[in-house]
């Protein structure tokens, strides 16, 4: 999945010193890179990344992946809301090989709830903290639903109750298919931003070939600040990046 995650460099830095010696742009002051979606009802993965020197190249492709052999694989992380403290933090890699912190056991975070944040990496102290938004609903479709797509196009429409506290919401809708004039499989994936209402309909004429995925996540406004505002810090302090919060709710449905 794309993202719009980003290593920044330590041109920051250099523009920030002095301008008495333009040649040498000096130690990196702020050395990580901080990505945190603290999710209700999803898995924990929090991504830690060195930030590099001016004279690094890194690829544009915005894919976490290529960012891993920056990650930072002794960090001490704890979060903590006003009854308890989570700190049993392990490294883990998804199918592409990326490695991010999650916690071991089962974690029951809370819709509106405060939670704060500290890490030490690199010898450098990063403290934040998030309101997780509000819970809500997803009113339709229902789970397994069956649905049938109309002439040569399939078409859903999504719904759910408003969340408290959220800035918007994400859209995920995903789903093998076949294309019949290439005789040609595979995977789709779709993704609608939500600011200003609850509702969306999705509509493309590839048809999926089974069950469909469905997922609406209601984001803060740390998480907005960072990824939609380009904000270099939201929620945090000592690093670049966010920690930010959100809400899933996720539906499957059936094609016939």
């Amino acid at each position: 999945m794309k993202t719009n995650i980003k290593i920044l460099m330590s041109l920051l830095t250099i523009l920030n010193l002095s301008c008495e010696n333009l040649s040498d742009p000096g130690e990196i002051e702020i050395k990580n890179s901080v990505f945190i979606n603290l999710i209700i009802n999803g898995r924990q993965k929090f991504y830690i990344y060195n930030t590099v020197d001016f004279e690094t190249t890194t690829r544009d492709d915005f894919l976490l992946y290529s960012f891993d052999k920056y990650f930072v694989d002794g960090a001490v992380i704890s979060l903590s809301d006003s009854t308890s403290t989570y700190n049993d933090f392990i490294i883990e890699k998804d199918s592409l090989n990326t490695r991010y912190y999650t916690l071991t056991g089962n974690n029951n975070f809370k819709t509106d709830t405060k939670y704060t944040l500290s890490i030490n990496s690199n010898g450098q102290n990063i403290n934040g903290s998030t309101i997780t938004p509000g819970d809500f609903n997803l009113i339709s479709p229902v789970d397994n639903q069956i649905v049938h797509p109309t002439g040569n196009k399939f078409s859903i429409g999504i719904k759910w109750s408003k969340s408290n506290n959220a800035k918007g919401y994400l859209v995920n809708v995903s789903y093998p298919f076949y294309y019949e004039p290439l005789n040609y499989h595979d995977k789709y994936t779709a993704e609608e931003i939500i600011f200003d209402d609850t509702s969306y309909t999705y509509s493309h004429f590839l048809i999926p070939t089974d069950s469909v995925s469905i997922t609406v996540m209601a984001f803060d406004e740390n998480y907005y600040n960072h990824v939609f505002e380009g904000k270099n810090s939201s929620g945090i302090k000592g690093a670049y990046g966010y920690f930010g919060s959100s809400v899933l709710q996720t539906r499957k449905v059936w094609v016939e």
